[in-house]
């Protein structure tokens, strides 16, 4: 089954970029990301916008992964991965950009492999931002309200729609 869509991009604007929650922080649980109203029904695809701020708790620089991913209705997973790395005596921002096809649920996944818990290697700073509840916030409210704390988050930025 094919899931590229050759159909019309919708960006969203920068003070409308709707926040999911932040990225999860060990390999115990996927995390699920029910995708907002703005988002619409006739999505084939969606843009998000992931990004972490880590910094190694002791030994050596270190490296792990984000599986960023969508199920169709026969469980089949669309996977793309962020990568992580963890700097020797240092701060380090790591993000990415990434197109999923999203299906009639409109939801995306994001977990940490077991092999790289998070956890047991490195760890995030504290997050600012609570994961996601009713209502979603835009990406200008969390900067706006996290400032320079805010350390990951997951964020809806454009979709594409059917032609």
């Amino acid at each position: 089954m094919s899931v590229y869509h050759n159909g019309r991009y919708t960006p969203i604007p920068f003070d409308e970029i709707i926040g999911l929650g932040d990225l999860p922080k060990t390999a115990e649980n996927i995390i699920e990301y029910c995708l907002p109203e703005q988002v619409p029904a006739d999505a084939k695809e969606v843009l998000l916008y992931l990004f972490v701020t880590t910094q190694t708790i002791a030994g050596d620089a270190k490296r792990g992964f984000y599986e960023v991913f969508t199920k169709d209705s026969d469980s089949t997973q669309y996977s793309q991965y962020m990568n992580v790395v963890f700097a020797k005596d240092d701060v380090t921002i790591n993000s990415a950009n990434m197109w999923l096809p999203i299906f009639k649920e409109k939801k995306v996944y994001i977990r940490i492999p077991a092999l790289y818990d998070l956890k047991t290697s490195a760890t995030p700073l504290v997050p600012c931002m609570k994961p996601a509840k009713i209502t979603f916030c835009t990406l200008k409210e969390a900067v706006a309200a996290c400032g320079k704390t805010m350390v990951s988050g997951v964020f809806v930025t454009g979709y594409r729609e059917p032609q």
